[in-house]
């Protein structure tokens, strides 16, 4: 993946073909999360990670929340 806007969007579009049945399955849950993982490095350096709002459209539209976790 090229970014974690990458892997959100390509992994919205393959919740999209799913069939009725895993749909509901989806739609049943109580919470949608995706968590990006972000290693730290060993010194203070500045980092950005951007997610454009296009992205935060089609995490919205999934009722999911994003959650950023530093190792």
């Amino acid at each position: 993946m090229k970014s974690a806007a990458d892997a959100i969007r390509r992994f919205h579009d393959a919740l999209l073909t799913l069939a009725p049945a895993e749909r509901a399955i989806l739609d049943g849950l109580e919470a949608r999360n995706f968590d990006v993982g972000i290693q730290a490095g060993s010194g203070p350096q500045q980092a950005f990670f951007r997610l454009p709002p296009d992205t935060l459209a089609l995490v919205a539209a999934l009722k999911a929340e994003v959650t950023f976790t530093i190792y």
